[in-house]
């Protein structure tokens, strides 16, 4: 669990500008939608700000808020439904077959832990063939990783265990062993060819380590750490052990064999030997001694070893659909299958096979959604990337299937010729809204500049009936866009009983946005909301402010409304999962349709793994996942819960602006000023008060004020402090000094300024 806020020490950081109008298009709609809230009769504004963590330890960072609420981190355990896993691709290998390995897929070979891998001896050996990686990364802001783990035993935290990582831009491998300080030994490169298979060998000791290429030892290096295998960990092959989507290969894996001693030179020579000759083994008694596992991958992931530890091929998991009798419609992204569990047991005949998929990173088969009418209909649809578009160029296209028995029948193109890019964006969620329309959201295939253009179907969220043809009250005639400004979505979600609509939308290094639909709105990007910037600060009139933006991505994915009296904390939350692993829950106010709450939820999931799809079944139960099915079983103790989100609300007249706020708990808070002319004549008292959380400042010692160029030369000021409640403490401070340019700095201990 986090630790509490109320031991950090924070540093505050919030650049704000306060100009704001409201579009002339979306007035009456749209009120809520200013961050700063007039009171006319006071000639008072006021602004929400929301304080988080960031990854310094102790350090919040604040941004204006359309709302002020907390935001409660909490622990909830789950139960392993079912593994989402695949055939492997087998190509030719060094004798045999071997398994072809594509990092767009974010797939990898898992070997169940075993307490024979928690030697401090080891021998590793495999043999590899280096292959171009299999699209180009097209997307500018996307950076690739220039290491893969191709067989990795490691921990998160890089003290325990060992792998293999291999180097794209030299083509070559590393063998490398930590040891419990944080400390890393790791091999000269091995070269590995593009042409044929290479042999690659590595032995420990504990002492010592042999790195070989080709059954020729190359390197020895000495070894002087403490080594700790990596346990409870799996071994994984093609993406690092302690993540299920971290450092993916792009390469050809041979005959992994594992040993808990360290193999002599001869012993490693007669490994190779026997490939290098076809003599494959088909069983292991002519094996040097300390074999616990050998998998050939000749069209079987089976441990040919006498320990039968068999392995399992992974695949990701995009979408997830109920119906009414709570069979879960499970979208694989790269497979071309939709899956069906029914009764808790993953059925082995899909529901259906798209032939015709593109896969890319962000595409393939993606949001799957039932009709509202199931019951008298059966109808399923499903948003995928195809192959159907012009010359090579790809399309994403929604078809629907009629369910008989859980076998699809009759399908049916509903949209086609979607844009879709190379590689990214796509969209790709769908959800049916209380109108009974089907909304569908279309990436920017990073052309972001189409985004603002109505002729073009990139970056916006469409709304169709649901055969295909355009509503007659869309907001733009003869179109089925409904929205426009959006980056990327991976979510949407509607509550049907107050109609209010959610999408879930990815930014870019920064900024992540949780979006309220509006008829007809522009939500900015990238013209009115620049891309790693708060949205929040946009000065246009044209477009609509987040209800939540995030500073650190959580790549938040798919989106639901939840309804059920199961999780009480949850009840009539919209939740969705997260890339970071995560799910979170915001409660949104139908009057005001901004947030009053959120929680977010932190799985114990080891390996980390993300969460791309979630749905809920008619007994509150939430199934969620993404290399696996989960289903949410309890949360912690209430009084595990942690308060992760501190709102700071500050209210002064309505000339002053604060260019910028600094803070650290339980040391000070600093506001710089400034102010332009009013045309009020109002005689109130100027002042600001400032409503904030005791976590930030508990008691405060004394109030000084200052020219901001001028840091040594503070003064006094009077302040008055109230209790509102056990939480939160109101500070007023009369506004007797010059605002323009200046710093207002809120001190919890006696700095000696008079």
């Amino acid at each position: 669990m986090p630790k509490s806020n109320n031991t950090q020490y924070i540093y505050l950081t919030l650049i704000i500008s306060f100009s704001f109008m409201l579009s002339p298009l979306f007035s009456d709609s749209y009120a809520s939608n200013a961050i700063s809230q007039v009171n006319e009769s006071s000639n008072t504004k006021t602004t929400v700000f929301g304080c988080e963590p960031t990854p310094n330890p102790g350090v919040l960072h604040c941004d204006p808020f359309r709302s002020e609420f907390e935001s409660n981190t909490t622990t909830y355990t789950s139960n392993k439904i079912s593994d989402i896993t695949r055939e492997p691709i087998y190509v030719d290998g060094k004798d045999g077959k071997a398994i072809h390995f594509i990092d767009l897929y974010r797939e990898y070979v898992e070997i169940p832990q075993s307490e024979l891998f928690n030697s401090s001896e080891i021998t590793v050996s495999f043999w590899m063939k280096e292959t171009d990686r299999d699209k180009p990364h097209v997307d500018q802001n996307v950076q690739e990783s220039p290491n893969a783990h191709v067989i990795s035993h490691t921990n998160i935290d890089g003290d325990n265990g060992w792998y293999f990582d291999y180097n794209y831009d030299d083509q070559s491998v590393h063998f490398v062993v930590t040891d419990t300080s944080g400390g890393l030994t790791t091999s000269d490169s091995i070269p590995v060819s593009n042409a044929s298979f290479t042999q690659i060998a590595a032995t420990f000791d504990g002492s010592q380590i042999g790195i070989y290429r080709d059954g020729e030892l190359l390197q020895t290096l000495s070894y002087s750490g403490n080594y700790s295998a990596a346990h409870p960990l799996p071994i994984h092959i093609g993406s690092a052990s302690h993540c299920n989507s971290c450092n993916e290969l792009s390469g050809n894996v041979d005959d992994v064999q594992l040993f808990n001693r360290a193999l002599s030179e001869d012993e490693v020579k007669q490994i190779y030997l026997e490939m290098e000759n076809g003599e494959t083994q088909v069983s292991n008694s002519n094996s040097p001694t300390g074999l616990v596992g050998h998998w050939s991958f000749d069209n079987t992931l089976d441990d040919l070893s006498i320990h039968k530890n068999n392995a399992k091929m992974f695949t990701l998991l995009s979408s997830l659909a109920t119906t009414p009798d709570d069979r879960i419609l499970i979208s694989e992204k790269n497979t071309g299958k939709i899956r069906i569990i029914q009764g808790g047991i993953l059925l082995e005949r899909p529901f259906a096979v798209i032939n015709d998929s593109y896969i890319g990173w962000e595409q393939g088969l993606l949001g799957i959604v039932v009709d509202p009418d199931f019951k008298e209909n059966h109808y399923v649809y499903l948003y995928y990337t195809s192959t159907s578009g012009e010359g090579s160029n790809p399309v994403n296209k929604v078809i629907r299937f009629t369910e008989k028995d859980n076998i699809a029948v009759n399908s049916t193109v509903i949209i086609d010729g979607l844009p879709a890019g190379i590689g990214y964006h796509s969209g790709g969620a769908m959800a049916f809204g209380p109108d009974g329309k089907l909304y569908i959201t279309v990436g920017d295939a990073t052309e972001e500049e189409k985004t603002q253009d109505i002729s073009s179907l990139l970056g916006k969220v469409l709304r169709i009936n649901k055969d295909g043809s355009i509503p007659a009250d869309n907001p733009f005639p003869d179109s089925p866009i409904f929205t426009i400004g959006h980056r990327n979505m991976y979510g949407i979600a509607f509550d049907h009983k107050d109609g209010i609509g959610i999408v879930t939308e990815n930014g870019d290094e920064l900024y992540d946005e949780i979006n309220i639909l509006k008829k007809g709105g522009n939500y900015g990007y990238p013209t009115y909301q620049l891309p790693n910037t708060p949205p929040e600060l946009s000065e246009s009139n044209w477009d609509i402010k987040p209800l939540r933006a995030y500073l650190y991505p959580q790549g938040p994915t798919q989106a639901i409304y939840y309804d059920h009296d199961k999780f009480p904390s949850l009840k009539d939350n919209f939740i969705f999962g997260t890339y970071t692993g995560d799910i979170y829950g915001i409660h949104i106010n139908e009057t005001s349709e901004t947030i009053d709450s959120e929680r977010r939820i932190l799985l114990d999931h080891y390996p980390f793994e993300a969460i791309n799809g979630i749905a809920q079944t008619s007994d509150g139960n939430i199934f969620f996942g993404a290399h696996h099915l989960y289903m949410l079983n309890s949360i912690s103790k209430e009084d595990d819960i942690v308060q992760e989100l501190f709102p700071i609300t500050i209210t002064r007249p309505i000339n002053i602006d604060i260019d910028k706020v600094y803070a650290s708990i339980n040391a000070s808070v600093e506001l710089q000023m400034s102010s332009t002319p009013s045309d009020s004549e109002s005689n109130n008292t100027q002042y600001v008060k400032i409503k904030m959380p005791k976590a930030i400042i508990n008691k405060i010692e004394n109030v000084v004020y200052g020219s901001l160029s001028e840091r040594e030369n503070s003064q006094g000021i009077p302040f008055y402090v109230a209790d509102i409640d056990a939480k939160y403490i109101e500070i007023t401070i009369p506004l007797e000094f010059n605002v323009s340019n200046t710093r207002l700095t809120i001190n919890s201990e006696d700095i000696g300024v008079t």
